[in-house]
């Protein structure tokens, strides 16, 4: 019962105030968006939308699906687990690619 727009900005806001030019966010997930009952689904997962699609232009966002595929549905750089243990090694590869595949446009 995350609030996943509200977490989600709240993580891109606190790195976009940060001094480092480059900012990468890995999003763990264990799910699709669920709001407490009660609360409106369609509104909190259009919230996550709008702030996925301003977040990646600032931020550098890679959504882990622990579990799930449902981050394919949201993000636009993910990777889906199925097994918690590859959780390490994946986000090693991930950082790995973002870091070196960028290092020029970047400056790095």
């Amino acid at each position: 019962n995350t609030y996943d727009g509200e977490s989600l900005r709240y993580s891109i806001n606190s790195l976009i105030d940060r001094p480092e030019p480059r900012k990468i966010l890995f999003w763990l997930n264990d799910g699709a968006p669920c709001v407490m009952a009660g609360d409106n689904h369609e509104v909190a997962n259009q919230f996550l939308v709008d702030v996925i699609k301003a977040g990646e232009k600032q931020v550098e966002i890679v959504a882990f699906g622990i579990g799930t595929d449902s981050v394919k549905d949201y993000f636009s750089n993910y990777v889906v687990l199925n097994n918690i243990n590859d959780l390490a090694g994946k986000a090693m590869d991930k950082l790995s690619n973002i870091l070196f595949s960028n290092q020029n446009k970047r400056g790095l």
